[in-house]
């Protein structure tokens, strides 16, 4: 199994570290896509290059909306789908049109108090995902690498279960992580 993460907006592939590089550590496969630049719709293409049948889907932030249009696609088969502060920006209903598409389980990470995307309405637009579970970080805004930890056990309990046995369970103290911190 391989994780294909995209990065926020404008930020360059070595933006995930936080989560690349911990979670290879864990015994995942992971691949980062292409730097974000203009609207979502027009970065599917690259990333979708660089998919495959199986492939765990993700990014954080644009880079999530970018993973799931292309888990609705139909062109690729995902193993599941990961959301990482996924942008409503005010424009929800739009952002999530295509979730009834998403046919693999999905997790969905959030802040608590994320501006750009007030849990309520996560909550609410989360019903149009069919299999979907959400893990929210208390306290965390928009921008989750600071509470890497954190968010690790989450992504690490979730791939687990579509692959058990497949990477281990990563300590959960920070001074145990490699190379935390914005990138």
């Amino acid at each position: 199994m391989r994780v294909l993460l995209a990065p926020s907006w404008r930020q360059p592939p070595e933006s995930l570290a936080p989560w690349l590089e911990p979670l290879t550590q864990a015994g995942f496969t992971m691949a980062a896509g292409p730097r974000g630049r203009g609207a979502a719709e027009r970065a599917l293409e690259p990333y979708l290059a660089l998919a495959g049948p199986g492939d765990v889907l993700g990014g954080q932030s644009f880079g999530a909306r970018v993973a799931s249009l292309a888990a609705a696609s139909g062109r690729v088969a995902p193993a599941g789908l990961i959301l990482i502060s996924f942008p409503l920006s005010g424009r929800g209903e739009r952002r999530c049109a295509h979730w009834p598409q998403v046919r693999c389980p999905v997790l969905l990470v959030s802040g608590s108090n994320d501006p750009l995307s007030p849990l309520a309405e996560l909550e609410l637009r989360s019903r149009g995902l069919s299999r979907a579970q959400m893990a929210v970080i208390e306290g965390a805004g928009h921008d989750l690498r600071a509470r890497a930890p954190e968010v690790l056990d989450h992504l690490i309990h979730f791939l687990n279960s579509l692959h058990p046995g497949q990477g281990q369970i990563f300590p959960t103290d920070q001074a145990q992580i490699p190379n935390i911190g914005a990138a």
